[in-house]
């Protein structure tokens, strides 16, 4: 597969799964990847410039216009897909809604483990 984009997301965790693979679903074929960090090499973490404390702690995106994190990865992601997802993706990275999308984001992370859909590997 050929892509432009990838999004690097925990594979252990359910929650994390569930989420990547419905976003993934939003997007036309061809225009970005989900992908497990897990089932990255190591050459892929370093062309990707990501560390494992790096990939245990966030979400991450990763295009031609370099790599974002946390709420910054799922609002790219958003913005590849169409209509009203697209549209939240484009809203989630304004300011000042982006400033209290990233704390959003850390908090849904933290307590990810007691979401639909979440396992106790998913406990950070």
């Amino acid at each position: 597969m050929t892509t432009t984009a990838v999004l690097v997301f925990d594979g252990d965790c359910g929650f994390c799964t569930v989420c990547a693979r419905w976003i993934e679903s939003k997007w036309s074929p061809n225009v970005a990847e989900a992908i497990a960090w897990q089932r990255l090499d190591a050459d892929t973490m370093a062309r990707y410039n990501l560390s494992i404390d790096d990939v245990t702690s966030q979400v991450w995106w990763i295009d031609e216009q370099g790599r974002r994190g946390a709420n910054r990865a799922v609002s790219a992601a958003l913005r590849c897909s169409s209509g009203w997802w697209k549209c939240v993706g484009i809203v989630l990275d304004l300011p000042p809604i982006r400033w209290v999308a990233r704390p959003g984001y850390f908090l849904v992370a933290r307590y990810r483990h007691l979401l639909p859909g979440a396992t106790e590997t998913c406990r950070v």
